[in-house]
């Protein structure tokens, strides 16, 4: 064993011997004949599509054939990413929030920013944009656009840069920005030290303002999505997870087919499809956190964000609440794996999405956790592991989820559900029951969030949320520890009496075929 400190090094002593002609002398002398192995896999169904051992080799063997031209790079790169600088937009009004020490201001294009001090990260600066909204209020025809906007203009360049030349460009400059547009939200994330802030705030105000769809990638991401649409029409659990999608909403879900993505998906509808979220930055609200001089990072603020358009917003359509469906039960037989996929979803539009609530239901889903695993692994050997997953949001509408998933022998599964079910009995009429466990997960809490509450990430994350989604104050910054400690067992057992037992519950079960229906097949 060694340290870290000789690995770094050991690392950098290899790095330091290495050059081009070091690389190709070992491609040379890798890539010779009869030193390559061509292995092709896929499902049994489609065995008789798939080309044999000789059509491979005929492949192989035409691919050393091939005449490749040596690549010359003539890529063009301009000089700097703005031809012109914006024009900057007045801090309106400046506010002090002492209880978490965050400073809001508000500029005159309709913007908010909130700025954090912070030294968890020494000479770095991280900035996130959000605002409701997204393409769920567009028109239902700018659907398969908007759907693929942000992969494609990711993908590709902005403004008077391809892609290339803008990598090219940013080459040794530690800035980055990404635009982000989903289904009820439009946003942004971006970071840099601080030696290349102000080039991350230009990337930034580029991508923004002057979003390209280069046609490369835009081939690139229709062929990546026809070939996911048409692994997702032959796989089983894309079929499984359609039903439960279905059963959950109550309604049948608007999919993107390959007919859709052939017809609907246009190269030169991106752009325009995503103008119609980005034109205006009019009720944007920015979280700066890092380790900056107020003075030092305002004339950034106010020139690159302040100086982004405030045109009014047109919405096609108001996003309609999460639907809910009624309680079902999905029983699927596919597939010839000796294996049995349950799924057991509950569902509540009555909850409150806020805190201390939230801290409630991070410890619904470690006592299940913890109580399931007890049970179904350990004690019934039934499980390797059981998934638990619980969340909530309350945009476009208030909605709790808690999944419970496990993977178990066919024979097996109707008495492991029994047992989950037992299991959740027992929490919720006796919560001596998961007084231990409690216990242990409360402290387990405390020491998660003390570890990383003085980190830019957690800042930048959390005060995310609580602006997104209106939080009523700061406490999960203020009174953590006040408000984890005084969750009790019944608190515990109540709140899954209410939210998940009277919610609805969607019961999702996918076994193999029968062994006289696989040999029918």
């Amino acid at each position: 064993m060694i340290s870290p400190e000789q690995k770094s090094l050991l690392q950098n002593q290899i790095q330091s011997s290495i050059d081009s002609l070091t690389i190709m002398s070992f491609i040379e002398r890798i890539n010779t004949p009869g030193n390559t192995v061509v292995m092709l896999t896929g499902p049994d169904r489609l065995k008789n599509k798939l080309p044999n051992q000789k059509q491979l080799q005929l492949w192989q063997d035409s691919i050393s054939k091939l005449n490749l031209e040596r690549w010359s790079d003539n890529e063009i790169v301009p000089s700097q990413l703005l031809t012109s600088r914006p024009m900057p937009s007045k801090v309106i009004k400046k506010e002090y929030i002492a209880e978490i020490d965050l400073h809001k201001w508000q500029l005159a294009n309709q913007t908010t920013v909130y700025l954090k001090q912070s030294k968890g990260r020494k000479n770095h600066i991280q900035l996130t944009g959000f605002r409701q909204g997204g393409y769920s209020v567009l028109d239902s025809i700018d659907l398969v656009n908007a759907s693929f906007a942000q992969s494609i203009i990711a993908a590709s360049g902005a403004g008077n840069f391809s892609r290339r030349a803008l990598s090219k460009y940013l080459v040794g400059n530690s800035a980055t920005a990404m635009m982000v547009l989903s289904k009820y939200r439009e946003g942004l994330a971006a970071s840099a030290n601080l030696k290349d802030v102000k080039t991350m705030f230009e990337l930034l105000y580029l991508k923004w303002t002057q979003p390209r769809v280069d046609n490369d990638a835009f081939e690139l991401q229709k062929r990546k999505a026809l070939e996911n649409v048409k692994k997702k029409e032959n796989s089983i659990t894309s079929e499984y997870n359609r039903l439960i999608a279905q059963k959950l909403s109550g309604e049948e879900n608007e999919e993107i087919d390959q007919d859709r993505i052939l017809n609907d998906l246009i190269l030169n509808k991106i752009v325009a499809t995503y103008n119609k979220r980005f034109h205006s930055a009019k009720g944007f609200e920015f979280v700066v956190i890092g380790d900056f001089e107020l003075d030092s990072i305002e004339r950034y603020v106010t020139t690159y964000l302040g100086g982004l358009p405030s045109n009014n917003l047109v919405e096609s359509a108001e996003p309609k609440p999460l639907p809910v469906g009624e309680n079902a039960t999905i029983l699927m037989k596919a597939g010839e794996t000796d294996r049995a996929t349950v799924n057991i979803i509950f569902q509540n539009k009555d909850i409150v999405n806020d805190y201390p609530e939230i801290i409630k239901y991070e410890v619904i889903q470690e006592v299940l956790k913890v109580k399931l695993r007890e049970n179904l692994r350990e004690k019934n050997s039934g499980v390797y592991g059981v998934a638990v997953n619980v969340s909530s949001t309350s945009i476009p509408s208030t909605l709790l989820r808690a999944r419970i998933g496990f993977s178990c022998a066919p024979e097996k599964k109707d008495f492991l559900v029994e047992e989950l079910n037992k299991e959740l009995g027992l929490i919720v009429n006796n919560p001596a029951y998961i007084e231990k466990e409690l216990d242990n997960i409360k402290k387990q809490l405390i020491v998660t969030y003390d570890k990383q509450k003085d980190k830019e990430t957690f800042w930048s994350a959390e005060l995310r949320n609580h602006i997104y989604y209106r939080f009523k104050d700061w406490s999960l910054f203020t009174k953590y520890q006040e408000m984890v400690n005084k969750i009790k067992s019944k608190d515990i057992s109540q709140a899954i009496r209410k939210l998940l037992l009277e919610g609805t519950k969607v019961t999702a079960i996918l076994t193999p075929k029968d062994k006289l229906e696989n040999q029918k097949n």
